[in-house]
Order: structure tokens, then C-alpha cells, then sequence
């Protein structure tokens, strides 16, 4: 805390009468511009107004977790509406539905809900800030009674840690506080008393299963500053909360949820060439989708479709569609139970939306029938980003189709993702079952643009058998195959560069790839294809889980051929073929030191062959190849970060002056679980 108690010295003589506090949208919103800083704010959302008498259109605050927000050096904390989903079942539910559709399944007793976190909830708060602007974040941890009182913490940690300044303060004396410092927009999930870091459920017995408590996890989500609509712009159509408005636009082009709580129910029409805006003071309880628009909106019906907003689209009170009535005597069309589905995308862009509880997908965004050259490879027209997902259903899926999905965050009870497209900075979070990147159906190389994975980490990769190979996998693929597929070997380009795993109870294998699947008696049940053209570069999992084994398994129709791994270690050592359950039908290649320029000596002035210099205000860092993206951190001799950015320049260059920094500083460039430090002096 002493350097915090230094900074705070320097601003002594702020008061609030020189805050500059402004509220935006009555009471729910303000945005808190920095006194000493023009260039630098936070927006935060305080509430989710409700109506006064419809149950439909209240939201209570979690009682399980409080969080407020301030900038470095002033004094008042602003609160954050700390929205609580959980898994209803076993606690809106405890007997199941009859299915309409016939499937059964006993790890979903309870209308789908997943069995092994039932019970469990999640506190999320979302905020906007700019870049480079020191946040300090207090969270409180409730007892979740009628009326919550605070709970005693021992200790707390930061997942990512790597996306906060030092470390998380516990604050004594029984408060239930813990307090850090964030310098840039990141999603971040802070453990309070080991619940989830010294705990693994998965690993205990079918006994003591049964008996563990339900976990009560947070996360504060703060993202990049977001132009907002104008309320009284021509293009924009207003939605009262309680207004189911016309989901054709006519010339609005721009539909605005207002601040409060809003019920649309199952299938609510996205047209092409129209946007959707939900603000972070938002709730939505529906789902969104393109199917079976009039024939005056004809293919393609998802061109330019964006949806927006710090808001929640929320699937708490939808149902499984293995619930839903029959239609004509036959299931109905689970599409229309996805929070967002859209098909016959080109521009369709997904932002900043938070998704819980979704009934069934979260995302999917599919490009199908939409016409291409044969001779000209696709390119990348779907996007999410900023996205968060908090899923406790068997199907809820994250995101599924989509070309690029970037800074997002997934906790789901399901697969995270498919690996339809690139995937950059996001963080994933398995609880009991499934994939992070279910591996079924990747596209083809040759008609297909290269798809790479960079910098993404896995903070808890879960299963709920002791050995998840049975059910689990960062990347994994179950011996299934899309329709274009056969049971061969499929060429594509796949590279997955500084991917990290840093869950250190993780029971879920990294690589868990098999083109076969058996019976309890041996008999072949289902096939699939393989891959060749696969590269995993600079690939790291912590976890201390020993027994977990490795699986790449082809077979005699579809080997895989040529998977690379390059500088990737398990535990602190380098993969080998040791590490893999037996692999026939498959070619792996391991190099322990590769010449990513990453495998060099750590916190040393020469490490990787990096060299910091400055020129006068110019501060330069030169890096001896440019085949990744590696992050930048500058801090202060009080430890404090000043300054991030992402590189994959050969030579970086930043203005020192515009940053006030004068004197020794420390630059940290950190690639994957590689970091080097060097002290440099700026003038």
C-alpha cells in the first residue's frame, strides 16, 4: 500500500467540488473525467433502473459482491451495478420439465441446467475508461442474505494477473475488501479465498461432489470507451423499458434500448443494414435472430447487421428449447433460441454485449449462403469483440461462427468456441465439461484465409472427472465432421502463437484430439477427419495435474500429419512425445527451442536480443523479429504502469514526453509466459 499512500499525497488538494463528475443518463450512468488528466476518464454504470410495480421490469443488485471504482488520486468511490447470474438449478428449480424432445441426460437433470455448478453464481459490473488511465477497483464480498453484510477475506488474487498494476490489496479488519489498480481496459476475475485456485471440484470424489458448496465468483469488466447514439438523432427509435417495440425499423436505422430492464421474449427480428444499441444501464430478456425475414429483406439478410452496447442480453427467463412445445408434433427450431443468431452475414459486427444464461448458443454468426469466387480464398467478415459470455446450460455455447473474435471473455459450462476463424486476446474459463476451441468443421486452406490464435489464456480449465480426457479440452476434437468434411485428412492453416494455460488445478488436457470414437465394447461408433497444417508456437499450461495426458489419434483413413510444437512446455518442462497417450496415424513434431526469439534469458537488459534505447523523448524498442505480437508495459520506479501497448513492429517507438516521464523507468515486454524487464533512462 505505500505506493498507492505516495500517490495519493500528490493529490491531497483535490476535493470534490473539482471532480468533474457528469451524469449522462438520469442517475444510472456517469462519466468521471480525470481533474489532472483531460485526455483520461471513466463512464460507470451505477444502476439498472426498474419499474416501480412490474416484477418483470425490476433487477436487483448481486448480494454476493459490491463494486465500486475511482481514479488514482481522488477520493469518492463510485459504485458499479453489480449485475448476479447464476445456475438456477437448485435454486428456481429442483424438479425437472417433461422434454419434448425426447433426449435424456443425467448430467443435466434439471431443465438443462449443468448438475456439477449448480447453484452457482457469477457478479459482473461493467465500466468504460480510456487507455493509460489508473483505476482503482474495491470489491466487497457479501454473505448474499436479504440484507448482505460484508465477509471476512483472507486473501484474493487477479486472474488475469498480469492485467492489473502489482498486486490485489486485501483490506483488514474483517471488511470483506480487496482493492487494485488497473491501467488499461481488460476483463479481469478476482478469486476471493482461494474458492476457485485452491479448489478444483473436479477432482474429488462422486461423494464429495455431491456435498461441495457452490461457488460465488466476480469480475469487473472494463472496456474501451464506446460512441453512443444520439437519443434525439432522426435515424434512432427509442424502447422504453416495458415496450416491445416493431422489430421493423422502416427509416430508423438504429434501435436504442433505454436504460431499465426490457422483456422481448423469444425471437425478436435483426434486419440487415439496421444496428442495435443496449447501454451498459441495460437488460434485455430475449433472443435475437434473422431467420425467415419477409422476402422484401432477401439474401443476404446479415449484411451490416451491428449490435452494441455495454448492455446484457439475458436467456435466464427462456427455456431450454428441449422444453419448448412441439411444432406440428416435431421439436422446435432451436435457432431462435440463440441469444444472437444470424445467418448470411457480411459486415456483421457483435460489441461490448454482455450474454448470461443463454438458453442455447450465445453467438453465431454464419456466413452460409452467401456466394464466393471458387478461386478466391474468403476473407474475414464477421466480428465480436469485447464480447462477454456467462453460460450454466448444457448447449450454451460461446461464440460459434464467427471469422475474428478479439478481447472477449467465456466462461461456459459448454464449448467455449469453434475455430471458424482468428481469435486474439480473449480469456477462457471451463467449469466441468466440453472444449475451449471445439475442433470440428475448421476450413479448408485452400478457400479459407489463414486463421491464427494469439494471445489467449485459459485461467480455468475444468472438468468434472478427475481426468477430463474424457470429456474435455482446450483443443479438442470428439470424431465428429462438418457436412463439407469427410472422413480424411483436410489441409488447413492453423498457428496458434503465445497461448497460456495458467490454471494450476487444471484437469482438462490441451491438446485432446481424436478422430475415432468407441463403445465400452470397442465398436467403432462414430469418425471423423484430421488435419494437417497445424502449429503451435510458444504453447504453456501451469497445471501441476500430473496424471492428465495429452491426445493427438488419428487413424488409418485420417492421420494427422505434421502437428508442430514449437517452445511449448507443460508444467515448466518442454512437451515430448511422453506427454501423449499413444498416437498412431499421427506425425508430431517437437522443438524445444525454436527461433521465435522468445526462449532467452529473463528480466536481464539483453534478454531475447531485445534492445531499449531512448533518443532524447523517443523511447525505441527493437525487436530481433517481428513473427509475433508481444505486449509493452512501461512503469514507474513506484511500480506503477504508465503506458501499454501491443507490437509486432520490428522497431517500436513511444513518445515519453506525452507520457510525463522523466528519469529511469522500467519497460516489461512480455510474449506468452516469456518476460523480459529492462531498465532504460528517458530525458
Amino acid at each position: 500500500m505505500n505506493a498507492r499512500k505516495a500517490l495519493f499525497s500528490n493529490y491531497l488538494l483535490l476535493v470534490l467540488v473539482f471532480f468533474g463528475t457528469l451524469t449522462i443518463n438520469a442517475q444510472s450512468t456517469v462519466e468521471i473525467p480525470n481533474p489532472s488528466n483531460a485526455a483520461q476518464k471513466i463512464i460507470v454504470y451505477t444502476d439498472v433502473p426498474s419499474h416501480a410495480t412490474d416484477a418483470l421490469l425490476q433487477i436487483k443488485p448481486s448480494d454476493r459482491y459490491k463494486i465500486e471504482v475511482r481514479l488514482v488520486g481522488t477520493t469518492t468511490w463510485t459504485p458499479v451495478f453489480a449485475h448476479k447470474t447464476y445456475n438456477q438449478n437448485g435454486v428456481d428449480f429442483t424438479t425437472d420439465l417433461p422434454r419434448t424432445d425426447g433426449a435424456t441426460n443425467p448430467n443435466t437433470s434439471i431443465r438443462n441446467y449443468v448438475n456439477f455448478t449448480a447453484g452457482w453464481t457469477h457478479t459482473y459490473g461493467n465500466i468504460e475508461m480510456t487507455d493509460n488511465t489508473p483505476v482503482e477497483v474495491k470489491i466487497t464480498k457479501l454473505d448474499g442474505t436479504s440484507i448482505p453484510q460484508p465477509i471476512a477475506v483472507s486473501k484474493a488474487a487477479a486472474h488475469p494477473s498480469q492485467k492489473i498494476v502489482g498486486d490485489v490489496d486485501v483490506i483488514s479488519g474483517g471488511t470483506g475488501v480487496v482493492i487494485f489498480t488497473i491501467n488499461n481496459p481488460a476483463q479481469i476475475v478476482i478469486d476471493f479465498d482461494g474458492a476457485m485456485d485452491d479448489n478444483n471440484k473436479g477432482l474429488l470424489s462422486s461423494a464429495a461432489q455431491l456435498t461441495a458448496p457452490a461457488v460465488h465468483t466476480v469480475s469487473i469488466f472494463a472496456n474501451p470507451i464506446m460512441i453512443r447514439p444520439l437519443e434525439n438523432a432522426s435515424n434512432v427509435m427509442l424502447v422504453e423499458p416495458g415496450t416491445v417495440p416493431s422489430a421493423a425499423l422502416g427509416a430508423k436505422t438504429i434501435l436504442y434500448f433505454k436504460p431499465g430492464v426490457h422483456s422481448l421474449g423469444l425471437d425478436f427480428k435483426l434486419y440487415p443494414n439496421k444496428q442495435y444499441y443496449i447501454p451498459g444501464d441495460a437488460i434485455v430478456y430475449g433472443t435475437f435472430n434473422n431467420e425467415n425475414l419477409p422476402t422484401s429483406n432477401a439474401a443476404p439478410r446479415g449484411r451490416n447487421i451491428k449490435v452494441f452496447g455495454y448492455g446484457t442480453i439475458s436467456g435466464a427467463r427462456t427455456i431450454h428449447h428441449g422444453y419448448a412445445p412441439l411444432v406440428g408434433g416435431v421439436p422446435t427450431n432451436d435457432l431462435i433460441y440463440k441469444s444472437i443468431d444470424l445467418d448470411q452475414c457480411d459486415n456483421a459486427i457483435i460489441e461490448g454485449i454482455t450474454v448470461v444464461d443463454p438458453a442455447n448458443h450465445s453467438i453465431r454468426l454464419a456466413n452460409n449462403g452467401l456466394a464466393f469466387s471458387a478461386n478466391t480464398p474468403r476473407k474475414p467478415i464477421t466480428f465480436a469483440k469485447w464480447v462477454k459470455v456467462i453460460s450454466w446450460r448444457g448447449n450454451g455455447d460461446g461464440i460459434g461462427n464467427c471469422h475474428e473474435v478479439s478481447d472477449s471473455f467465456f466462461r461456459t459450462n459448454d464449448d467455449a468456441g469453434y475455430i471458424k476463424g482468428s481469435k486474439f486476446r480473449n480469456i477462457f474459463w471451463k467449469d466441468g465439461n466440453a472444449a475451449v476451441f471445439m475442433m470440428a468443421g475448421i476450413p479448408n486452406a485452400d478457400e479459407f484465409f489463414p486463421i491464427k490464435i494469439e494471445d489467449c489464456e485459459v485461467i480455468y480449465g475444468r472438468s468434472r472427472n478427475l481426468d477430463g480426457s474424457s470429456n474435455s479440452g482446450v483443443f479438442h476434437q470428439r470424431a465428429t465432421a462438418a457436412a463439407f468434411q469427410n472422413n480424411t485428412e483436410h489441409t488447413i492453416n492453423l498457428v496458434v502463437t503465445n497461448f497460456k494455460v495458467s490454471d494450476k488445478l487444471s484437469n482438462v488436457p490441451v491438446f485432446n484430439m481424436f478422430t475415432q470414437e468407441f463403445d465400452n465394447k470397442g465398436v467403432l461408433v462414430q469418425a471423423g477427419p484430421s488435419y494437417k497444417g497445424i502449429v503451435f508456437n510458444n504453447v504453456v499450461s501451469e497445471s501441476t495435474i500430473t496424471a492428465v495426458k495429452q491426445t493427438v489419434k488419428g487413424n488409418a483413413a485420417a492421420p494427422f500429419s505434421l502437428v508442430t510444437f514449437n517452445n511449448c512446455k507443460i508444467n515448466g518442462k518442454f512437451m515430448s512425445l511422453t506427454d501423449f497417450n499413444p498416437v498412431p496415424f499421427a506425425t508430431l513434431v517437437f522443438t524445444p527451442t525454436s527461433n521465435l526469439g522468445i526462449d532467452g534469458v529473463k528480466n536481464n537488459d539483453s534478454a531475447n536480443n531485445i534492445k531499449i534505447y531512448s533518443n532524447g523523448n523517443i523511447l525505441n524498442v527493437n525487436f530481433p523479429n517481428a513473427d509475433m505480437s508481444r505486449e509493452i508495459h512501461i512503469y514507474n520506479l513506484l511500480g506503477q504502469m504508465v503506458y501499454k501497448t501491443t507490437s509486432q513492429k520490428t522497431t517500436t517507438e513511444i513518445d515519453a514526453r506525452s507520457l510525463n516521464l522523466n528519469g529511469v523507468v522500467i519497460v516489461k515486454v512480455i510474449a506468452g509466459d516469456d518476460v523480459s524487464s529492462h531498465k532504460v533512462l528517458v530525458q
